[in-house]
Order: structure tokens, then sequence, then C-alpha cells
């Protein structure tokens, strides 16, 4: 009797075909055929795999580089940027932000905001956590933020919750900037406001004044030449022709105050200028014999753009009212150098960005803090006699060649009056009217 023979298929995979497993049994013994699709598909699914791997790959560098350039942007900046999660512990900070803040160049990412801020700095880490708990952010607004040296800075501020692609609340980011010479400029925009009122009205009245002050002092003058006048009218007469010229001379300083005439500047040697003007304070009635001077110029042959005739009676006016407050005994020091200008945060500074300093130093008596406030402020004087325009005059001067004027006192130390007056080359020398570039200050 003949055995049956049954054929079974059995479907492995299929890739361009079904493959075929092929179980013959026969006499007791059994074949087993591998068809050649079967290593093709294998094949096929190799390729696959290595293409959706070169896939994967492309697309991790493309989410590598978009990090890299997302943090490549955040910390090219200039303003300060800090993130946080729910717990407050920091997720990113840029270089600005913690320039700004005076955290330094230590890595912060990752610590909670009370290991990185002080107890006095509490106030902006408040406010970044009232930003996440009311879910909203807050726009523009200001506070004050206590410095590690002790200062307070004017901070702007703007805070956004930071959100997952849900809409749940993640965390807080905040971008916030430095407001100091922001408020430097608008307090000086107000102050030249409120200066040329003055300036207005005070030439107005020393035109009066003079015009008035003209004939007193000529008749007093001719009344003591006479020789039969009593003693008694003598000297009524010459503590008016005293009075008279103080008065003359505070008319004088109002009108230069008032004045507002252009610059023309010239190329001038500075360390010759500074010795002209100390050889001349040094015989003014203020100077004594127990007061050094010391004068350095760095580096030698140092020039600048500027109106020497203008500066020289404004240096002369700091170095006076230095012996004035030195009294008897002291020292007076004068420099003068080169410096770059501070560049911002975001650290741009031109190489022609370059300052002329000038420092009057002196180890008089200096003032308090009530005094320094005011020491710009015109018609202020702690002098006996002082007409509270000297400093005001000096600040118009350094104002009208585009510097800044500073003045550092410390009460029983001494004052230090800094100008700061940019230097221009002839490329760049735009404003200053030029009369010559000669070395030296004329005759």
């Amino acid at each position: 009797m003949k055995k049956q023979v049954t054929h079974e298929k059995v479907p492995l995979a299929a890739a361009g075909g079904a493959a075929l497993v092929s179980l013959l049994t026969m006499g007791g013994s059994m074949l087993v055929v591998i068809p050649l699709t079967l290593s093709l598909v294998l094949a096929v699914t190799s390729l696959c795999l290595a293409r959706k791997k070169r896939e994967l790959s492309e697309r991790t560098d493309d989410l590598e580089d978009l990090k890299v350039n997302t943090e490549c942007m955040i910390e090219s900046l200039s303003s300060g940027l800090i993130t946080i999660d729910a717990d407050g512990r920091i997720l990113s900070f840029n270089r600005a932000g913690r320039k700004i803040l005076g955290i330094g160049e230590r890595e912060v990412c990752g610590m909670f905001l009370r290991e990185v801020f002080t107890e006095s700095q509490t106030g902006f880490v408040e406010r970044l956590f009232e930003t996440y708990i009311r879910g909203e952010g807050k726009q523009r607004f200001e506070m004050s933020f206590a410095k590690t040296d002790g200062e307070s800075m004017p901070l702007g501020v703007n805070t956004s919750v930071l959100r997952d692609g849900a809409g749940s609340k993640m965390g807080v980011i905040a971008v916030f900037q430095d407001l100091t010479q922001v408020k430097k400029t608008e307090e000086i925009s107000r102050r030249k406001d409120r200066l040329a009122a003055i300036g207005e009205l005070s030439a107005v009245i020393a035109h009066e004044i003079r015009n008035s002050l003209g004939p007193i002092s000529g008749s007093v003058d001719l009344l003591m030449q006479e020789s039969n006048q009593p003693e008694t009218e003598r000297r009524l007469l010459s503590i008016v022709s005293v009075e008279s010229r103080r008065l003359q001379r505070f008319v004088s300083e109002l009108l230069e105050y008032a004045e507002d005439r252009p610059i023309h500047s010239e190329e001038v040697d500075v360390e010759s200028l500074l010795g002209e003007v100390v050889a001349i304070s040094m015989r003014h009635p203020s100077y004594c014999d127990g007061i050094s001077v010391r004068l350095s110029c760095e580096p030698a042959g140092l020039t600048a753009a500027i109106d020497a005739d203008l500066l020289r009676r404004t240096l002369l006016n700091l170095g006076i009212n230095a012996f004035e407050a030195i009294g008897m005994v002291g020292t007076l020091t004068i420099e003068a150098c080169v410096e770059k200008k501070e560049p911002g945060v975001d650290g741009g500074s031109r190489e022609k960005d370059e300052e002329l300093v000038i420092r009057f130093s002196d180890d008089g008596p200096g003032m308090s803090e009530g005094e320094l406030k005011q020491a710009l402020e015109p018609f202020f004087s702690t002098k006996r006699g002082g007409t509270g325009l000297g400093l005001s005059i000096v600040q118009k001067t350094v104002e009208q060649h585009g510097g800044t004027l500073a003045i550092r006192s410390t009460r029983g130390l001494g004052t230090t009056v800094t100008l700061r007056i940019p230097r221009t080359d002839e490329e760049s020398r735009g404003d200053a009217v030029s009369v010559g570039t000669k070395k030296g200050v004329p005759d």
C-alpha cells in the first residue's frame, strides 16, 4: 500500500514575492529547501535599517546644531536672560545676565536661585516666582537690584511664563537690562534743560548789573583820587571799590556761564598746556609755599584736538579751587593720559574710541556726601565769597568738547576731579572747527 505524499506551504516573508519553504517527506527523510528569495529579504531589510540609522543620525546632528545655534544666540544677547524651572532651578543664564547681576563666570546652571543670589537680592528672585504663581508675565517694570559692592542698580525687567507644547507651566523666563546709563542720560537731559533756562535768565541779569556797575565803579575811583577826602569817607569808598570789583568778577563768571560760544579746536600738546596752567595758578594768591604740585603726562608728546584757550581757563579754575581747598600745606597731583572707552555689555569698542583723561587730585578736607551731590549745581559753594559757578563752568566746557566730568570726594581724604574728552583724528573730526595743527599752545 502506497503512502500518500502531502505538501504543506508555510509563508515566511514577502519582499518582491512570497518565499516558500517546502516540506517534503519521503521514505522517512526530510529535505528542506530554502529559496534564494529569503536572502533577498534579509539584504533589503539590512539596507532599510542602514538608511533609517543614517536618517536618525542626520536628525540628531540637526538637533545638535539647532541647540548650539540657540545657545550662541542667547550668549550673544546684550540683555540679560535667565530661565528657571518650577522649583527655582536655573536652566540657562547668559553671559550678559551674569555680568549685569555680578554673578561672574562661574557655572550656575542646575543650581537653585537661593544658592546663587544673596538675601539682599531676594527681590529679583521673588519677582520670578510671582510670575510663575500668577501664571502670566509682567511687561517692562523697573526695580532696584543690590549689587555685591552694596550699591543699588536700576533694573528693567520683562518676565514670561515658560510653557510646554500642551500649555502647562514649566518655569519662568526673564529678560533684563541695567538702566544705570539710561537714568544718567535722563538726568543729564533734565539738568541741561534746567541750566539752559538759568543761563538765559543769568545773561539778562548780568548785562543789567554790568551796565549799572560801570558808572558806579568809575565814580568811586574819581572820588578816591581827591586828596582832601576825610579818612572815614576814603575807607567807605574803598569798601565800595572792593565790593564793586567782586561784583564785577561775579558778573564776568555769570556771563561766561551763560555764553554759548562755539569750540575752536586745534592739535595741542597736553603737557605744555598743563605746564602753563600750573605756572599761572601758582601765581594766584590762594597758592602757598607749603603746597606741592606734581604733574605727570603719559605718553610723552601726548596731543589732543581741543580749544586751548577755553580749556586753559577751565583747568586754571580747577587748580585754584584745589589750592583753596588744601590751605597752607598739602599736595595737588595733576595727571594726563589716554584711556580706552569702556565697552558695553556686548564688548563692542572701536579702535579709535579713546579719551583724553585729566585728573586733579588734592589731599584737602574733601566734601560730605550732601556737598558732593550739589557740587555741580550753579551758585552752590562752600567757600566764603564763592560764586558757585566755577565747577558749573568747568562742566559746561567739558561737555562742549563732547566729554564728561566726574567728582569723587571723601570727607577728610580729599577730592579728585576727572575730565574725559574724546580724542578725534583728522578723519573723524567733524564737530570741532580746526584752526591749526601745530603742537604747543599759541602765544
